[in-house]
């Protein structure tokens, strides 16, 4: 642990003990403004305390005695986080009560859902440090068996992979990392410790990969994104990087103290508080000079590829029987399949442009296209950056609202937009081309089918220059009835976008450009009209999208960039039930071809050739220097089956009685 990192960790424990104290009354309760914490963050709020003078270390104590034990995908790490580096701050009865919540809770984890199987990676690291670090606390071989088996499963994803299939999430790679950062410190069975450096060491490359410096955020798709992550806010990302490299992330999370940190945030002040010292409680030891370098010092342009895998998973909605009872149906998979799927970001010094050909889960909140830029030379606040992301919405639902979402059942704040379509991509450098569909099953009572772009207006501002076509407009409102490409310049760089809207039902416009929820948006419609009832067949086939192009002033003024963009022929097709796009200019040629109905691509070609599904490629890095990438699957001894069976063995999670 070096000196910088263990003084970063002492002053965030000394701001989370003056902002949390007046929150926790003398016994341990919670009196604070916000909603109550629950159990994870209790048992983690509790560390500053432990760590502070005789009465903080009696009040952490209780903060500890007071949580009421139940079931957490996430509390029994911490319970074992508290008992492996703090042991020495806690009463004996403190002790006995997280000892004896692990033991009531490590068998949870021995399910398949705990398991590396193409989906959480957070989730399933801090099952598997669980069950390693239970096993070894408690005695129990078994759990030790069982979490080396996952990590024996991880090892073979990775070797077939890039990237993980959780991929590039602001929220939620960097609580993979402080798993794994964990494994490492604590645990003592060493082909444990030694599976986890090297899963850490990979996790560390992606993020390197995918990191923008300049506008100090993640510079491509992202499998899971809520709305401060789509809107480049710090998150945990930052709070990982800054324990490990300080000043060099421009994005402090110290606002996460300040009384009022900005806008865009809407979960709780405390629940934001929680995950510094989640961050913070770890000894990080440096990923290497290699991923520093990557991470901080790209050459530009840069290009990155690479490979992850999905699962399928059952989805179940709830539905009114004929008896007036409310039963649960299991939900086709045409929305959540079973795919490999490739990354894709290109960067330059002012933007960064990145794209997926597959979504995580049903894509709800994935960021399959995503570009991000510095609207100054120096990022040092929200207000430096833009970034343009795309929903697909249904009825009254916005950007930024408390949408509602029938079918599925889901309601959300403004935390999370969820996403109704089903997106397709193509990617050559700073040109895209997305593709989308209303997903089949809201389709009841639709009286709206729109695609919306949003920008940040809240913490960025608005853009600078909207032009669509040759008019230049004043601020941002308007609707058009003919389709044009729109630019866009944020300070040093700018977006050039061409809707492609493939079946339109009815609408007064196409096109509207106005403001929603604090986001500048742009929309584009399918369908403004009554209340009607779509069939399944209209809905796939109620096509929408757009091709995107990015520059900046380092290759030019905005004036040429105008001239230059998309100066290209689309071509917007769909016979023999596929949907085909071309994007071509005399140099070339982006061919995306899709099925609307069975989800599934056709291809993706880039002048003809059909897009590598390589695994990896990086412009500035050789990957055969990290873990996995340089053999084949190697079966490490004869009991390797036996780790493969084991998993198979566990109880059926998720699956339909």
């Amino acid at each position: 642990m070096s000196e910088e990192q263990n003084a970063r960790r002492q002053l965030f424990f000394e701001l989370h003990r003056r902002a949390l104290d007046p929150c926790f009354d003398e016994e341990g309760h919670w009196i604070g403004k916000d909603r109550p914490p629950a159990l994870r963050e209790r048992l983690i709020h509790a560390v500053p305390f432990l760590l502070g003078d005789g009465a903080q270390r009696a009040k952490g104590n209780r903060i500890i005695l007071a949580s009421m034990p139940r079931i957490c995908e996430f509390a029994p790490m911490a319970a074992l986080q508290l008992l492996l580096h703090y042991r020495g701050f806690l009463d004996e009865k403190t002790i006995d009560f997280l000892v004896d919540y692990v033991a009531s809770q490590a068998d949870h984890f021995v399910d398949h859902i705990h398991s590396f199987w193409g989906m959480n990676y957070n989730q399933v690291s801090m099952g598997t440090f669980t069950m390693l670090a239970g096993g070894e606390l408690l005695g129990r071989e078994d759990l030790i068996e069982e979490g080396l088996a996952n990590l024996w499963q991880l090892r073979e994803e990775l070797i077939r992979n890039g990237f993980s299939s959780e991929f590039v999430s602001s929220t939620y790679t960097p609580i993979a990392i402080a798993s794994f950062q964990e494994m490492v410190n604590l645990l003592q069975t060493p082909q444990a410790v030694e599976l986890a450096r090297q899963a850490l060491r990979r996790m560390w490359l992606e993020v390197a990969c995918f990191w923008h410096q300049p506008s100090c955020g993640f510079g491509g798709p992202q499998s899971r994104a809520y709305m401060p992550d789509s809107t480049g806010l710090p998150r945990g990302i930052h709070l990982l990087l800054y324990m490990v490299f300080g000043e060099r992330i421009a994005l402090s999370p110290l606002s996460y103290y300040e009384d009022a940190p900005g806008p865009g945030y809407l979960d709780a002040p405390s629940f934001r508080q929680y995950h510094v010292i989640f961050y913070a409680i770890p000894d990080y030891q440096h990923p290497g000079e290699e991923i520093e370098d990557l991470l901080f010092e790209k050459k530009y342009p840069y290009r990155v590829r690479g490979s992850v895998e999905l699962a399928e998973e059952a989805v179940f909605t709830s539905q009114l029987a004929s008896n007036g009872q409310l039963t649960k149906k299991r939900l086709t998979s045409w929305n959540w399949p079973c795919q490999q799927a490739l990354l894709r970001a290109y960067m330059t010094e002012d933007y960064a442009l990145g794209t997926s050909t597959g979504w995580w889960l049903d894509g709800g909140h994935s960021e399959l296209f995503f570009y991000s830029a510095r609207r100054n030379m120096q990022v040092r606040s929200p207000e430096d950056k833009v970034t343009l992301f795309a929903r697909y919405l249904l009825n009254d639902n916005t950007i930024g609202g408390e949408n509602i979402y029938p079918f599925v059942g889901r309601q959300s704040t403004g935390h999370c937009t969820y996403q109704e379509g089903t997106v397709f991509t193509a990617q050559m450098d700073n040109l895209a081309i997305y593709a989308c569909q209303p997903k089949r099953f809201e389709r009841h009572a639709i009286h709206q089918l729109r695609l919306a772009l949003a920008i940040p207006a809240e913490t960025s501002g608005l853009p600078d220059e909207v032009w669509y076509g040759q008019h230049k407009m004043k601020g941002f409102q308007g609707a058009f009835t003919e389709v044009k490409t729109i630019y866009l310049r944020f300070g040093r760089s700018f977006v050039a976008l061409w809707p492609l809207l493939g079946r339109v039902f009815q609408t007064p416009y196409l096109v509207r450009l106005g403001m929603e929820n604090g986001f500048a948006v742009i929309s584009f419609y399918n369908y403004q009209g009554p209340p009607r009832d779509f069939s399944e067949m209209e809905i796939v086939e109620a096509f929408n999208g757009f091709v995107a192009q990015a520059g900046s002033v380092a290759e030019g003024s905005f004036e040429s960039f105008r001239q230059r963009a998309l100066t290209g022929r689309v071509i917007d097709q769909y016979y023999l039930y596929i949907r085909r796009i071309r994007y071509i200019e005399p140099e070339l040629q982006l061919s995306l071809e899709y099925s609307p109905h069975s989800l599934r691509y056709k291809h993706v070609a880039i002048n003809g050739r059909n897009e590598s599904r390589e695994r990896f490629f990086c412009s500035q890095i050789d990957e055969t220097r990290f873990p996995w990438f340089d053999k084949a699957l190697e079966v490490p001894d004869p009991s390797y089956g036996d780790w493969f069976e084991r998993i198979g063995r566990r109880k059926a999670t998720g699956i339909a009685e």
